[in-house]
C-alpha cells in the first residue's frame, strides 16, 4: 500500500512538471494594437523570437537618456569611483556620493577647497569654481559593490584669462592698469579696476562691467576669523 502511494505521488509531481514547463503562447502587440509576434510561456520564463526582439529593442525607450548640457563637447570626461578623485589640471574632482539616481562631488581648486555640489542626476550641471560639473552616466550596483559615476567637465565661463587676487593685493592687467578688491565677503565682492569707480557687488556668476573689462567671480572665499583668507577667483573678458 505505501509502495503504491509513493508511485502515485511521483506521478502526480511528473503531471504538475510537465504542465508548468509545457509551452503556451502570449501574443505581443505593439503600441497600436498591432500583433508583432509571440512569445513562449515555459514555467515563468517568456522565450522571445530574433525578430520579435530587434523590433522590441528598435521601440524601447531607456529609462535615462543623459543629455551633455554643453552640448557633445567635453574639456574633461572623468569616471571615478566614489570615494576617489579624478586629478585635473584646474584642481581635484573628488566623488563624494553616489546612489542608483543622484551623486554629489567635491571640487578643490588653487582658490577654494572643498566646493561640495548639489545632489545631481544625470544631465544636471552645476558651476562649481572653474568647472562646470554635468553628471552623464551613474552605475550604481549594490550586488557587485560597485559605485560610480562619468562626468562632462568643461569651464564654468569662457575667459580670456582666469586671476586669484586676494583683499590687499592688486593684479597688473595686460592693459597696465591695475585690478585690485575693493570689497568682499562671503557672498558678494566689488572690483576696482585702474582709477574707475568700483564695480557694483558681484556674487558669484555676476557679471560686472568695470575699467572696460567684463568681470565675473567665479569663486568666492571669505574666513570670517583672524587670519582668516579674504581671496576670490575671477573670469576677465
Amino acid at each position: 500500500m505505501k509502495k503504491m502511494f509513493l508511485v502515485l505521488l511521483g506521478l502526480l509531481v511528473m503531471v504538475l512538471f510537465v504542465v508548468g514547463c509545457t509551452p503556451s503562447s502570449v501574443e505581443l502587440t505593439d503600441e497600436e494594437g498591432n500583433l508583432v509576434g509571440e512569445a513562449l510561456r515555459i514555467g515563468r520564463s517568456y522565450r522571445v523570437n530574433k525578430d520579435v526582439r530587434e523590433i522590441i529593442n528598435k521601440n524601447a525607450v531607456p529609462e535615462s537618456q543623459p543629455a551633455l548640457t554643453t552640448g557633445s563637447s567635453c574639456e574633461y570626461i572623468i569616471k571615478i569611483l566614489e570615494g576617489e578623485k579624478s586629478v585635473l589640471p584646474q584642481g581635484n574632482i573628488t566623488l563624494l556620493y553616489v546612489d542608483s539616481t543622484y551623486t554629489k562631488v567635491v571640487v578643490d581648486t588653487i582658490s577654494s577647497m572643498g566646493m561640495t555640489s548639489n545632489k545631481l542626476k544625470e544631465g544636471d550641471a552645476e558651476n562649481l569654481g572653474y568647472f562646470r560639473v554635468n553628471p552623464i552616466e551613474i552605475l550604481y550596483q549594490d550586488f557587485a559593490g560597485v559605485y560610480q559615476a562619468t562626468f562632462c567637465i568643461n569651464p564654468s565661463l569662457s575667459c580670456s584669462y582666469v586671476i586669484n587676487l586676494m583683499e590687499g593685493e592688486s593684479y597688473l592687467l595686460e592693459s597696465g592698469l591695475r585690478m585690485s578688491i575693493g570689497y568682499i565677503d562671503d557672498e558678494y565682492v566689488r572690483v576696482i579696476v585702474g582709477t574707475s569707480p568700483p564695480s557694483d557687488k558681484l556674487k558669484e556668476g555676476d557679471a560686472g562691467i568695470v575699467g572696460g573689462l567684463v568681470v565675473t567671480p567665479l569663486d568666492i572665499l571669505y574666513q570670517n576669523l583672524v587670519g582668516g583668507v579674504h581671496r576670490a577667483t575671477f573670469c576677465i573678458n
